[in-house]
């Protein structure tokens, strides 16, 4: 190879090296650099245009009280039944459903719905139709225990029906 193509291949490559040098290294900071804006989401309040202050943590809703953008006026629920043995808690518009051989139980995401004192949520448990229905009923007996609850529940997976009581709030019944 000549000289005279040796500088024709060597000259770009001396004018991208000098380009890239010809600015001054900037002095370091004590300040911490910010980090990728890639690596978290952006919320609202970081958006570069938005006027709204930020919003606590604390007051947003939970994913299971809110239904078509309204907050879902269901209570926390426990419910209960026997012959076969199950278990539902409710929060909000979320059930989770327990029985002996799942203790631990099933998240289902209903469709909650509300007729006069009757609270129903409609969803899918192991790909059958799952119907829980709620209804005031003093003195409900879960017919293995002397305990009594305010509330009766009906449920329906597929075709089996399930029947049981229930009580707002936590696990403990009312006596």
């Amino acid at each position: 190879m000549s000289s005279r193509a040796a500088t024709r291949l060597a000259l770009p490559v001396v004018i991208l090296l000098a380009t890239g040098c010809s600015e001054m290294p900037r002095a370091q900071s004590d300040a911490p650099t910010a980090a990728p804006t890639q690596a978290r989401p952006a919320s609202p309040s970081s958006l570069p245009h938005s006027s709204a202050p930020p919003v606590p943590a604390s007051a947003l809703p939970n994913a299971c009280q809110v239904q078509d953008g309204r907050a879902v006026p269901a209570e926390t629920l426990q419910a209960l039944g026997t012959e076969p043995f199950w278990g539902a808690a409710v929060e909000g518009r979320c059930v989770t459903w327990t029985t002996p051989e799942d203790p631990r139980g099933q998240r289902l995401w209903t469709r909650f719905e509300q007729s006069g004192r009757v609270q129903r949520w409609r969803g899918a448990l192991g790909g059958n139709t799952f119907i829980m229905e709620i209804t005031p009923q003093p003195g409900c007996s879960d017919g293995m225990s002397d305990n009594v609850y305010p509330l009766a529940a009906t449920v329906v997976i597929g075709a089996q029906r399930l029947a049981g009581c229930a009580r707002a709030g936590g696990n403990r019944p009312v006596r």
